[in-house]
């Protein structure tokens, strides 16, 4: 009898203890938040487009980690309603008290389209969009997805590289120009040399 109440105690506690850590995981997930989506970084400045970098920061208010499954998202431009790129991050834990940031990372083509390269470089029309949904896993009877959107804009990025590609058409018309000179003066110096010649 005193073996079966110990059996049943046990039970008791394990059950007890599954809806505790049940409880505090849920309270966990009411309290995870998105503090911040940004762009942080440009690279990649080429004649098809750019490289766009930045951060989804997760924070994790709860007593317990939470683990985020994945995070999807899109960038979309604002004026036109067209899909610049989408991508997703492979998820990683969020500790209790914690902000940890999922890095994201996407070529944008400057013309995917006529329309769409008409409003990269239209003033007011570089608005764009990056939203999307941060999926935290769940004990499997609770689905928990926090949804983001922030809005961009790429007006500085294309100035950027309006500004890089002028400097480099800069220096390609002085080297050209440098060029030019040293003919003149090479064609010159033959020019003087056979003149020399024939008054010897």
């Amino acid at each position: 009898m005193g073996l079966r109440k110990a059996f049943l105690g046990i039970i008791f506690l394990v059950i007890l203890g599954i809806l505790l850590f049940s409880g505090l995981y849920v309270y966990s997930l009411s309290k995870v938040e998105i503090r911040a989506v940004g762009v942080n970084q440009l690279q990649d400045i080429s004649l098809s487009g750019f490289t766009l970098g930045g951060d989804i920061d997760v924070y994790n208010g709860g007593l317990l980690t939470v683990s985020v499954d994945h995070v999807t998202y899109k960038v979309v431009l604002e004026s036109s309603g067209k899909q610049l790129a989408s991508g997703f991050i492979e998820g990683k834990s969020v500790p209790p008290k914690e902000t940890v940031s999922f890095p994201f990372s996407n070529k944008i083509n400057w013309v995917p389209t006529p329309e769409v390269a008409w409003n990269l470089i239209t003033p007011g029309k570089t608005y764009a969009k990056i939203s999307g949904s941060v999926s935290v896993v769940d004990l499997g009877f609770v689905e928990f997805k926090l949804r983001f959107e922030e809005r961009v804009d790429l007006e500085q990025y294309i100035g950027q590289f309006a500004k890089q590609k002028a400097e480099g058409a800069v220096d390609k018309v002085k080297d050209t120009v440098s060029k030019i000179g040293e003919g003149i003066k090479s064609i010159t110096g033959r020019v003087i040399d056979e003149l020399g010649k024939l008054f010897d």
